[in-house]
């Protein structure tokens, strides 16, 4: 029987409103380890060559790697994959946060989803009582990432972790993504489009809420093993902890791997002005912390002032910061942390919303 995994996936038919769950074999745990090797895996028994990414029929694949759940350092990841709107092949992003650790709270690996909802819903599962149903989502329609998260909460538990979709993947946006965590700890399965996926199937969010917790073949010795990895993990990690990935932004600078003035620039002299350690002296909030994770590197941020006073989010990351700063040529930090925070809440990768807003420029 399989102890720190499920063993098990749903399969969710949008068109015909119907559950199925699978079995996953224990071979199939040992050659791919879950997550995006199986969904390949499954991608690949499965996909038509012509199928387009938003026919109904084509799938998307939503799983956990082996240890989500579990808590070995950072056991929290899921990832999303499907035929790519933006590029036709094989799609593929991977989310942190608390979500995927929830879905194997409620008993399972993984989630398949295929065809399209006359209306929009929501998958809503309940490993607290065995339910998996599909509800109606119209009133959710049209509104953004932080009042979903916030509205399901209102209606299911406390307690849920949803993942959703805002307004750029209800309207197809090619790279728009899955997000998750509200408005403190915003995390997303950006690239690729995968939140176009969603809205291609009028599925507004998956939302999860369980009870369940992996067993361990010897729970003594592998929580031994957590905290001897946790101590190094944090020593090694000491300026991701107090700085997040916005930290890289003056090193990358400086040996000239920054993305400057849409990729012509070789060098930028404020640099530092969007750095992480430029935000912890001025608009820093708090550490925020994915699932079993010893690192920290979210950040929650608040303006106080200027033309953006009021702005509360989740701190930019190196990328958006590279993209939406150095891209752009543009220093001003808090209108960063702004559209950071907008990108968040309707759905949109920031990487690609930044490149391409570079290159028309």
């Amino acid at each position: 029987m399989p102890l720190v995994y499920a063993g098990k996936y749903l399969r969710i038919d949008l068109t015909t409103e119907t559950v199925s769950e699978h079995a996953i074999d224990d071979d199939d745990v040992r050659a791919f380890l879950i997550g995006s090797g199986y969904a390949a895996k499954l991608f690949y028994d499965e996909m038509q060559p012509a199928r387009a990414w938003d026919d109904p029929a084509s799938p998307l694949y939503v799983f956990n790697g082996l240890l989500s759940g579990t808590f070995a350092p950072t056991g929290c990841r899921s990832s999303w994959c499907a035929r790519s709107p933006l590029t036709g092949i094989w799609g593929e992003s991977n989310m942190g946060g608390h979500w995927g650790a929830e879905l194997r709270f409620a008993g399972y690996d993984g989630v398949v989803i295929t065809g399209r909802a006359e209306q929009p819903v929501y998958l809503w599962i309940d490993g607290t009582t065995g339910a998996v149903e599909l509800r109606d989502a119209n009133r959710l329609w049209g509104h953004n990432h932080y009042h979903v998260f916030d509205a399901i909460r209102a209606e299911t538990d406390p307690r849920t972790q949803t993942a959703c979709i805002g307004v750029a993947g209800e309207r197809l946006v090619r790279y728009a993504g899955v997000m998750q965590g509200g408005i403190e700890h915003a995390r997303t399965a950006g690239r690729t489009g995968m939140g176009a996926v969603m809205g291609s199937k009028n599925l507004k969010a998956i939302a999860v809420r369980g009870k369940e917790r992996p067993a361990y073949h010897d729970a003594k010795g592998f929580r031994d093993a957590v905290k001897a990895s946790n101590a190094i993990i944090k020593d090694g990690a000491m300026g991701l902890t107090m700085l997040g990935t916005a930290g890289g932004v003056p090193g990358t600078e400086k040996y000239g791997d920054l993305p400057l003035s849409n990729w012509r620039g070789g060098s930028w002299d404020k640099a530092g002005d969007i750095s992480g350690q430029r935000i912890a002296e001025t608009i820093f909030e708090r550490h925020t912390f994915c699932f079993a994770c010893p690192i920290g590197c979210g950040k929650t941020i608040t303006i106080d002032d200027g033309p953006y006073t009021g702005t509360r989010g989740h701190g930019p990351e190196y990328e958006t910061l590279g993209g939406f700063g150095g891209l752009l040529l543009n220093s001003d930090l808090n209108s960063i942390s702004h559209i950071n925070m907008l990108c968040n809440d309707y759905g949109l990768d920031t990487i690609s919303t930044s490149a391409s807003i570079a290159c028309a420029f």
